[in-house]
């Protein structure tokens, strides 16, 4: 799958952000998701906290936390908590499979987000919804509708993959997209509102 092979180009180029915080973890939803990563790592330990099950080793000579979330929003907050609370860690990159949205998007394609927005969380009335920003923890509102991607991993793993050899998935070789990826606990499989979030967010890919 070409999307491990950025991300094990991301991880051997990636530069620590803290001296005292080395290992970067990396979270999928679902097992498809991070079997080939885990197949990837060495010196593997599993470790259970709080129901999750996480995987300590290496990639090339990057030191790594893998786990899986589990599908949704609620799964991946508490497994971030999780952890946080139980790992000292300098990254977290989430990777995994999303529906296309861009015209151009075709299977195989890969996405990195620059941003990321979700869309369903807000006021709904008898005539339209409300996108909101999403709240902190301290219980104010974060001021913008969209989550910034750290720029640091974002320039990394642009450049990863331009150093990546991509095999052909339906007969191209994939395509890399950067931009806003929209997120929720609802799967999309009606066209009009995949076109709504395009149109609408300029979101390339929803998850």
């Amino acid at each position: 799958m070409d999307l491990i092979k950025i991300v094990v180009a991301l991880i051997i180029g990636y530069t620590p952000l803290s001296l005292s915080a080395q290992r970067i973890a990396i979270m999928g939803a679902m097992d498809q998701e991070i079997s080939m990563l885990l197949e990837a790592m060495t010196h593997q330990k599993r470790i259970q906290r709080g129901g999750v099950d996480f995987y300590k080793g290496k990639i090339g000579n990057q030191k790594i936390i893998l786990l899986k979330a589990g599908v949704g929003k609620v799964n991946a907050a508490y497994s971030t908590a999780v952890l946080t609370q139980n790992f000292n860690i300098s990254a977290l990159i989430f990777t995994g499979v999303a529906g296309g949205l861009h015209p151009e998007i075709m299977t195989g394609d890969i996405v990195i987000g620059e941003n990321l927005l979700q869309y369903d969380f807000g006021s709904l009335n008898e005539e339209s919804f409300e996108l909101w920003p999403f709240y902190k923890i301290g219980g104010e509102r974060h001021e913008e509708l969209y989550i910034e991607a750290d720029a640091h991993l974002l320039e990394l793993s642009l450049k990863a993959s331009e150093n990546v050899e991509f095999s052909p998935v339906v007969n191209r070789p994939p395509r890399i997209f950067s931009g806003t990826i929209t997120t929720g606990d609802l799967f999309i499989s009606n066209r009009e509102k995949a076109n709504f979030l395009y149109a609408e967010y300029n979101s390339l890919a929803t998850e």
